[in-house]
């Protein structure tokens, strides 16, 4: 558009091949392209997507799963197969912030947090969706109880026929057995699991073969604690070796006797320049006469 049209996009971008559809494997003039081209294609079209889809989760985050059981189905989905970070973090945190938690619920977080494939799904392996994996099991462990899922032909107020819609986001055979299970049993399986998540955050950082350590605090750890070679007199403080040899001498103060007294700093200016000094008789107010003025 700025350009007027005189200098098209290349050919060759990613946009392009996503506009001509080249995400299926085919070209715009119907020649087949290369599987490099055809999966950049296909995962910048689902890139594209990535923040209609965040949205999308906020806005299930805010529903109650007693009277929309499909919203709970699909942030399941969300964070369990959805192939953005993004897009699973958000649905971590719309099961943190969830007011009722199932059972289906509970054990999508556990086995995300134990970063397992057990449903079928890849293993999580992002460490902030983990995390908040885990503080989601964490509320739901304080809340010490998990609803049922309402049944698929469940009474809605919104569709007459009593149904929910066709294309409503169903469970799968994972969870649905998962449903079955009693909420005791799961809320064990929950506690153990943010256990052992625990105990592995909590140990310390591996270290160097060699023992050494890799960051400059820990070097000047090591450093404060090295034990003193046998003869060799202790090494004093900072603070201890500022008493012992003072930088600087401390003022010291006499007392003055009595009876010698010092002149001020300014007597001088008091005595006169000549011990004896020249002193001119006033003048006459009359001359004799033959007497001159120069004359005493």
């Amino acid at each position: 558009m700025m350009t007027g049209g005189l200098l098209p996009p290349p050919c060759n971008s990613v946009y392009n091949q996503v506009k001509n559809g080249i995400a299926n494997g085919v070209g715009p003039n119907g020649q087949p392209v290369s599987p490099a081209q055809a999966a950049a294609a296909k995962i910048a079209a689902d890139q594209a997507q990535v923040p209609a889809r965040v949205a999308a989760v906020k806005a299930l985050a805010c529903v109650d799963w007693h009277w929309y059981p499909e919203a709970e189905a699909a942030l399941i989905s969300s964070l369990r197969s959805d192939r953005s970070e993004c897009v699973r973090f958000q649905a971590a945190i719309a099961f943190a912030e969830a007011r009722t938690m199932t059972k289906a619920a509970c054990e999508a977080l556990r086995i995300c947090a134990e970063g397992s494939d057990k449903d079928g799904n890849p293993s999580e392996n992002s460490p902030r969706v983990r995390i908040m994996a885990v503080e989601a099991l964490t509320h739901c462990i304080d809340c010490g109880q998990l609803f049922e899922r309402p049944e698929d032909n469940y009474d809605r107020p919104e569709f007459p026929e009593g149904a929910l819609p066709v294309n409503k986001v169903a469970l799968t055979g994972y969870y649905l057995k998962a449903s079955q299970r009693s909420s005791d049993e799961l809320l064990a399986a929950a506690r153990k699991t943010v256990s052992s998540f625990r105990a592995v955050a909590q140990q310390p950082a591996p270290t160097l073969a060699g023992g050494a350590p890799r960051t400059i605090f820990g070097l000047w750890k090591q450093s404060g604690v090295e034990p003193i070679p046998a003869g060799q007199p202790p090494i004093p403080t900072p603070a201890e070796a500022m008493a012992e040899a003072p930088s600087f001498d401390s003022p010291t103060y006499v007392a003055e006797q009595a009876g010698q007294t010092q002149p001020p700093p300014n007597e001088w200016m008091l005595e006169p320049a000549n011990a004896n000094p020249v002193r001119y008789s006033p003048p006459r107010t009359s001359l004799a006469p033959g007497q001159s003025i120069l004359q005493r």
